[in-house]
């Protein structure tokens, strides 16, 4: 007997030129790959709401982004770990009439790393990339550094259940505001109104937990004021900032090798600041021509030959 079920809104995932659909549908719910945005991950932030840290957003980007207006989306990994992401609302918006979506059938947008940071395998994309995460970070990545099994994207998008994370279409607009909208948002001040009467005392007692938690961090770091508080904070980003722009700068120099027909990577493993990459060569004596290539980048710890593969274990 033919089991029979109903699809509540139908999904697209959106990448670079390419978009992926299980079916045609009038209303869809909109994925974008990591492409259209940019994300970092803050280690140490004495706050405890995601609403605070969204507002920190743009500074916490500071001279990472192009010039534009971005709309900013924070999920909590940790007590004090977060993710920000950062997107371009012109640049998705001329990509949507670009790739000839209409906005209008669009009934909801999210994104690769809400919607897949709970894989357990690769995703594969098309033939030539896939989504892994790294550290809780969904990335995009050529399908050379994926081994093992993936599930093909469309298998994903006919048994996906939406998070909560969405973001509206009209959140992307300058001027988003029509008749309904308006209403709809007094009714909202309203309620909120009333609710932040009822929830005065509340507030102010998580008030109290904050200014204790800033006298926890200042006496853990041995600093004498907000001041340098900031200053350490700064520092912390600058650092994480760095760190990433470089691992982003050494993958894609190894992405880059001059692979001959038939050579290939068969393991690339990210550990801290140690990676572990295993070739199929061609023939043996193409290891030295590896390693003189590597090491421009790379401090070599360990290399083996064995059979054709060549491993290698190096400092990022």
């Amino acid at each position: 007997m033919k089991k029979s079920y109903k699809k509540v809104i139908n999904s697209i995932f959106l990448d670079k030129d390419l978009i992926v659909k299980n079916q045609d549908s009038k209303k869809f719910n909109l994925i974008l790959s990591p492409y259209f945005y940019w994300s970092k991950i803050e280690d140490e932030l004495p706050i405890k709401r995601v609403g605070e840290v969204k507002k920190l957003a743009p500074s916490l980007f500071e001279g990472m982004l192009p010039d534009g207006d971005f709309l900013y989306q924070v999920y909590k990994l940790d007590d004090s770990k977060y993710l920000l992401i950062a997107l371009d609302k012109k640049f998705i918006l001329n990509e949507l009439i670009k790739l000839n979506i209409d906005k209008t059938k669009i009934n909801a947008i999210y994104l690769a790393q809400s919607e897949f940071n709970t894989i357990s395998n690769p995703i594969e994309i098309d033939d030539n990339s896939g989504l892994i995460s790294v550290n809780g970070v969904i990335e995009k990545v050529s399908l050379k550094y994926i081994s093992g099994y993936s599930t093909p994207l469309k298998t994903i998008l006919e048994n996906i259940n939406f998070s909560k994370h969405k973001i509206g279409v009209y959140e992307f607009e300058d001027n988003f505001i029509d008749n309904r909208s308006f209403y709809a948002i007094i009714t909202i001040l309203i309620l909120i109104i009333s609710i932040n009467l009822f929830e005065y005392f509340s507030y102010k007692n998580d008030i109290n937990k904050v200014l204790i938690k800033k006298d926890e961090v200042l006496a853990k770091y041995d600093l004498p004021s907000t001041t340098f508080e900031l200053e350490s904070i700064k520092s912390n980003l600058n650092s994480t900032q760095k760190s990433q722009i470089k691992l982003r700068k050494k993958i894609l120099y190894l992405d880059n090798f001059p692979f001959k027909k038939s050579e290939f990577i068969t393991l690339f493993e990210l550990k801290s600041d140690n990676l572990e990459v295993a070739m199929k060569l061609n023939e043996p004596k193409r290891a030295e021509s590896v390693k003189k290539y590597l090491k421009k980048e790379f401090k070599i710890k360990k290399m083996r030959v064995k059979n054709d593969i060549l491993t290698i274990e190096m400092r990022i």
